[in-house]
Formats: C-alpha cells, structure tokens, sequence
C-alpha cells in the first residue's frame, strides 16, 4: 500500500491511497480473489475515510467509499457498487469470514446479480454484522417475470428469518425461474399479484408464514415449508377466498377430504408435493 499527502493544520492526514493484496479472504468476509484499490484518504481523530473508491475484485471492477468509525462504538462501513455480483459467493465468504472486533456495515449494490443459478437486477442492500449476528436491512430485487422483493431481517442462530413483500406483474414466470413446478398450468393464469409474508431459511428447509397474497384477484392465506435434500418435499396450506380450477393442469392425483378442502399429493421429478386448499 502506498499513501501520498500531507498533514493538515487542525490534525490528520489528507493524500491518495492505493493498496493491492492477492486475497482479502483472510482478513474480512470478501471472496477469494486478487484485490485492488485506490481512492482520497482522509485521517482525523475520530474517523478514517476512503473516498471517491474504485476498486477492483477477482476482476469485477467496482465504486465505493469507506468509512472506519472511531471512539467509543467503533464500526467499519463500506458502500460498494459493482457491476455484476455472485450473491452466493459473497453471502458465504461474509458468514464464514473470521469475526472482527467491530461491527461491519455492508451496503453493496449490483445491477446484475446472481443467487443459486437465478438471476437477479438491481440488487441493493445492507447487511450488517456484529459478531455472529447478520442484520439485513432495506434489500430489494428484481426477479425474472419483473417481480419486485423487498427483504429485511436477522439471524437467529443458524436460522436467517425474514419480513418479505413481493409484487409483479408474471408470477407464473417468477415460480418457473424458482424451480416450482408450474410448466402445466394455463399461461394465462398467475400473473399479476402482491405477496407480504415471513421467512425462515436454514440450513435443510425453507419455511413461509404468516403469507397475504392476492393472485389474479384472488386472496390467499397461508404457510408453505420446503425441505431440501436428495428428495425435496414442498407442503402448503392455502385458503383462498375463491379459486378457478379451469386451466389449472397440475397432473396430480386430488381428493377431496371434507366441504370445501382438497388434500392434493403428487410427484414432481424425484420430489414430492403436498397441498392442502381450503376455499373460505
């Protein structure tokens, strides 16, 4: 790293710095790779800055600044934009990176982002991590079928629990993009909707709760889990305040239990689905 400047009259330090490091790994949650970076530094009591960043990560050039807070509640920011992100990557890396004194402050955005083979445009977000706790603050997205979602949460153990909202204007698109099985139903349908609801994401299953949506002016209540694994199972329970079944070829053998609910089992690839419908 090299630094170039001069002291100032009130106290500090005010140049450029430019600093390379073949990996960052080691030292904060960033993903392997060959780092550089330049910007105007500025040193006071109380506050270290990095402004007007330009950096450059295992080849992904980015802007930014950075901020390391001193005093009595010391903290690290750093904002950082960047052409294109692997959400997996730097998720994993900022989890797994060894814990730090301070509590960092990410805010990252990306114009082209990519999440489990799903791709994703305009991300933006802060996730903030203060020992072994991560915060997610004001996260939003686009999916595939142009769905807006909006996330804020934290941690609880090893457990990542969400407050989520959704809306857009092709759901059967998004569902197709998330892996469901919605190949056979009629294009026409799920389309327009807005989605509110809870989630819990650990390490073997994916849980909803607490869902208010409206789909193709139709509401729906309920709660949904995913369990993964070398057989994946989705189970859902809807209750829908009407509910058109013309078009809707799922393929799967239903029954119907009592008035009104339909207990629906079926086969999707080797994973399994279970629904229950109730019609209020």
């Amino acid at each position: 790293a090299t630094a170039r400047g001069a002291l100032v009259e009130e106290g500090g330090f005010e140049g450029r710095l430019e600093a390379s490091a073949p990996d960052l790994a080691a030292f904060i949650g960033v993903p392997p790779g060959a780092f550089r970076v330049a910007g105007q530094l500025a040193v006071g009591s109380d506050l270290v800055s990095l402004r007007d960043m330009v950096v450059d990560h295992a080849g992904v050039p980015g802007r930014g600044a950075a901020a390391l807070r001193l005093g009595a509640e010391p903290r690290l920011e750093i904002a950082l934009q960047a052409s294109r992100l692997d959400l997996d990557a730097w998720l994993a890396s900022f989890r797994a990176g060894p814990t730090t004194p301070i509590p960092v402050a990410l805010d990252i955005a990306a114009e082209a982002a990519s999440w489990r083979g799903i791709a994703l445009r305009r991300l933006r977000g802060t996730l903030l991590r203060e020992g072994d706790r991560f915060t997610l603050t004001d996260a939003t997205m686009l999916l595939p079928g142009q769905t807006e979602l909006e996330l804020d949460g934290a941690t609880a153990g090893p457990r990542l629990e969400l407050a989520a909202r959704a809306a857009g204007p092709a759901l059967r698109e998004t569902l197709l993009a998330l892996g469901l099985p919605v190949e056979a139903t009629d294009a026409a349908r799920r389309r327009r909707f807005e989605a509110r609801g809870r989630i819990a994401i650990g390490e073997t299953e994916v849980g909803v709760s607490d869902l208010a949506a409206t789909v193709d002016e139709a509401r729906v209540t309920g709660a949904g889990v995913l369990r993964l694994g070398a057989r994946p199972m989705i189970g859902m329970g809807l209750e829908f305040d009407r509910l058109d079944l013309d078009g809707q070829h799922v393929g799967i053998a239903q029954g119907t239990t009592a008035a009104g609910v339909a207990k629906i089992i079926g086969h999707h690839g080797q994973g399994i689905l279970a629904i229950e419908v109730l019609l209020a």
